[in-house]
Order: C-alpha cells, then sequence, then structure tokens
C-alpha cells in the first residue's frame, strides 16, 4: 500500500549524508556557519518550492496569530538555530560523530 513512498526511506538519509559531506567540504573551504547555512536554507527553500508547485500545491497562509507564532517558533528555534548548532558541532568534531544526533534524537 504504501511502497509507492519507500523512495523516501532511502532519499532522505542519503540528502542528510550528502549534507553532512557538503557542509564539512563548506567548513574546509573556509565558509562561515551562519552564511553557509543562510545559503543552504535558502537553496531548501527553493527545492521545497519547485516540489510543491510540481506537485500542484496550493500556496495558502493562515494570519492567525497562533498560527504565525508557532510558525515565527519553529523558524528560529527549530531551523536556524538547530542547524547552526550542528553546523557547528559538525565543524568541531566531524561528519562521523556529528552523524549520532540521527540516532539519539529520536530517544
Amino acid at each position: 500500500m504504501y511502497a509507492g513512498y519507500t523512495w523516501a526511506g532511502v532519499a532522505w538519509p542519503a540528502a542528510c549524508a550528502a549534507g553532512n559531506l557538503i557542509a564539512v567540504r563548506n567548513h574546509n573551504a573556509g565558509i562561515p556557519t551562519i552564511p553557509g547555512t543562510a545559503w543552504a536554507m535558502a537553496y531548501g527553500t527553493l527545492f521545497a518550492a519547485a516540489v510543491a508547485g510540481f506537485n500542484g500545491a496550493a500556496w495558502t497562509f493562515d494570519a492567525r496569530p497562533g498560527y504565525v507564532l508557532s510558525l515565527a517558533y519553529l523558524a528560529v528555534f527549530g531551523s536556524v538555530v538547530a542547524f547552526v548548532t550542528y553546523f557547528t558541532l559538525l565543524r568541531r568534531v566531524g561528519a562521523g560523530p556529528s552523524s549520532y544526533i540521527a540516532v539519539a534524537t529520536p530517544v
């Protein structure tokens, strides 16, 4: 029944591994963490928008305060702070040890 989504089970870890390797390459090239993260998020946003457009998703926005506040919280803490922190860890300890976060997060 869900066999059509099997690709996601393979694509997601592969994309995460590729992201780690790109982040390490960027750090080795001397790209600072915050600007590098900002560019990565911009590219990710464009890719997600392209996929949504390709699939015919409708663009809507709920302007109620509860939604806007939760969106702002997730954007700042769930994305910006989390990724900058993770990429800083990646730079300090390397791709191998920092990838253990994928195992520890579900726990």
